[in-house]
């Protein structure tokens, strides 16, 4: 007896200790609305909360946890007076139990739209009269108020053999009829688990009605198996149909209890009688305090400890949650694209969960390749779902239970993040491709309005020098007429096009300077020059031209002495440099990035800027144009520095 006493009370411990914490998390989860930002193992039971079946679950286990704990104090209690109230107390709570758990189940099976006759409901309510009929009998029955016509114990047994009789019958019958047309594996099993346990009830209904309850100890081994089984209904429920959100409240929960109760137990055996010896009165309690301290303080490390045991032997959890987030965002920070993102998120969680992953971001494709799913979690980005996490079967046959729907609900919340982040990423690259192109745009309409306004002026004064050079040198004047058809026929022939040939455009500047020597006469001195090598560069075209056009109009044109312009292209780490060098007073020196937006000024005029915006828009920051000053040789150099790889984007090429 005194075996079977700790047992009830190790049974009753738990019993309290499991269902306060399902009944609390159940509440907490009741309680939230629909913009609250929660854990996913909230929001799957957020759905569920406002449904009949939700209710009468919530009240079975209320009962529950209020039928443990009348059972512990029972047992604590000695025998007296209160522990036949108790007696009788638990004789009424009991016979509650088959009415709600009709009810439960009613509500449960008709959600599905499965129960729909009168018949079902007439059970239901059938239950809610018999049992407070019987419950009020036993108990005016106990005060003889009424005959009995049987002992106490056989009437009690055949009242809740009834009663749970037909609780079992309605609840098997109702599963069984009302089951899904098309059940996953999972469904089919926990239905079957199930109803086997209404079987066990109605064997253990019939086990009150023939037991002899004057036997010794029957009486009291049937009350600790009835005290036990609502335990054994919750966990095989909750296993089944729930383990999402409870298993893991059972199983970390109990495995933790059983070790605290043995730990205490040790502690007390161990620790009082020395207790005992040390101190008594009133320094007593403060001796024991002390004594178990360390135990206290232990417990939190413990609990951890044993949850990790838990995770890695019996569950297959290989990390602990955050660094299982970490491993995952670790894993996808490389990705540039959105298929990227999904390949190393369905690699990620495949080795965290040691299970076959499909991500999905948007609606499923017809040619998706079908997945044996066991969970499915749905990935949000601004309150949408824009994508879902499959989870196949585990390797090694365990299920997904509450801790690992919420850690997936966790890794779907990265994945969205990072896809917001992709995306983001994507929008800005095309606004700044869209920038760059309207760049690119504004840049040759400036051009076609620079090559208007060079045009005229350039003739105007090129006509005045030829015009002076008939009479003087008419040789010169017919080389310099040729000159200027070269000019204006490259001109015409590159207006369409926004690339040029190296050689090509260096032939044109050749030709330019030339008919500015016919204008500034002998002083100017001209010196081009490029390695055969690299030749057939690709440029933007009339670039250097706008350069050396610089050259002539701030340095050249401000001199009255002599006067030189060099141009130099050379390779140079990869890059082709293109330097203009003119003798004339020269610019404010500076290196300036491409990128840099800045207003036309005095010094740098209208053709540098537009150098600067078509660079920007050809190359963005891989080019620049840097103005300096050569104090040593008295020079003003206009250095262009591009990338020699990588010319130009795609539309510009195929402007080309």
């Amino acid at each position: 007896m005194v075996t079977l006493h700790v047992i009830a009370l190790l049974i009753y411990g738990f019993g309290v200790y499991a269902c306060g914490s399902v009944l609390a998390y159940m509440a907490r989860a009741s309680r939230i609305g629909p913009d609250d930002q929660v854990a996913p193992l909230g929001k799957a039971l957020r759905a569920s909360c406002r449904t009949p079946s939700f209710r009468w679950s919530f009240t079975l286990l209320g009962l529950c946890c209020g039928w443990f704990v009348l059972h512990t104090v029972r047992e604590i209690v000695p025998p007296s007076e209160l522990r036949n109230w108790l007696d009788l107390f638990r004789l009424d709570l009991s016979l509650l139990f088959p009415p709600i758990l009709m009810e439960a189940t009613y509500h449960e099976v008709r959600e599905r739209g499965l129960l729909t006759g009168r018949a079902w409901r007439v059970g239901s309510v059938l239950g809610w009269i018999v049992s407070p009929l019987a419950a009020t009998y036993c108990t005016l029955a106990i005060f003889r108020v009424v005959p009995r016509p049987l002992s106490l114990g056989a009437l009690i047994g055949y009242t809740f053999a009834l009663a749970y009789s037909l609780a079992g019958v309605y609840c098997a019958l109702a599963l069984s009829i009302g089951r899904k047309q098309r059940e996953t594996s999972d469904e089919r099993k926990g239905r079957r688990w199930t109803i086997a346990l209404y079987g066990v009830l109605l064997l253990f209904a019939a086990t009150l009605a023939i037991g002899r309850f004057d036997r010794e100890g029957f009486a009291e081994l049937l009350n600790v198996v009835g005290g036990a089984l609502p335990l054994v209904f919750m966990f095989t429920g909750t296993y089944h149909e729930s383990r999402f959100e409870f298993v893991d409240l059972f199983v970390k929960r109990g495995v933790f209890f059983a070790t605290c109760v043995a730990l205490l137990a040790a502690f007390f055996g161990l620790v009082l009688p020395a207790v005992d010896g040390l101190a008594a009165g009133p320094a007593r309690p403060l001796v024991l305090a002390l004594f178990l301290l360390p135990v206290a303080m232990a417990f939190p490390w413990l609990h951890r400890r044993l949850g990790r045991w838990l995770d890695s032997v019996w569950l297959g959890r290989i990390l602990p949650p955050v660094e299982a987030i970490k491993r995952f965002l670790a894993g996808l920070r490389d990705a540039v694209t959105r298929e990227q993102l999904v390949e190393q998120a369905e690699r990620g969680l495949a080795a965290i969960f040691r299970a076959p992953a499909q991500v999905r971001l948007g609606a499923a494709e017809p040619g998706d390749p079908p997945l044996d799913t066991a969970i499915e979690v749905p990935v949000r980005s601004a309150g949408a779902v824009v994508g879902t996490i499959r989870m196949g079967r585990r390797e090694n046959h365990v299920p997904y239970f509450g801790e690992d729907r919420a850690l997936i609900g966790s890794l779907a919340d990265v994945l969205s993040h990072m896809l917001e982040n992709i995306d983001l990423q994507a929008r800005r690259q095309e606004q700044e491709a869209r920038a760059r192109e309207l760049s690119l745009a504004a840049s040759r309409s400036e051009l076609k309005a620079l090559r208007a306004q060079i045009n005229p002026h350039f003739l105007f004064n090129a006509l005045n020098a030829i015009a002076g050079l008939i009479h003087k040198e008419p040789a010169r004047a017919d080389e310099t007429l040729e000159q200027l058809a070269e000019i204006f026929r490259y001109t015409l022939r590159g207006s369409e096009s926004e690339w040029a040939v190296l050689s090509e455009e260096l032939d044109f500047v050749r030709s330019y300077l030339e008919v500015e020597r016919a204008r500034f006469g002998r002083r100017l001195e001209v010196a081009v020059s490029a390695p055969v090598e690299i030749a057939s560069a690709r440029l933007p075209t009339m670039l250097v031209q706008t350069l050396v056009e610089n050259a002539v109009k701030h340095g050249v044109a401000t001199v009255r002495g002599p006067a030189r312009i060099e141009v130099v292209a050379r390779q140079e780490d990869g890059a082709l440099v293109v330097e203009v060098r003119d003798s004339g007073p020269g610019f404010p020196t500076g290196d300036v990035p491409v990128p840099r937006a800045e207003p036309p000024s005095r010094q740098s005029g209208y053709g540098l800027r537009n150098v600067r915006e078509r660079l920007a828009g050809h190359y963005g920051d891989r080019a620049r144009l840097a103005v300096h000053r050569d104090a040593e040789r008295g020079l003003t150099v206009a250095a262009l520095v591009l990338p020699l790889d990588a010319p130009a984007s795609k539309k510009s090429q195929g402007a080309a």
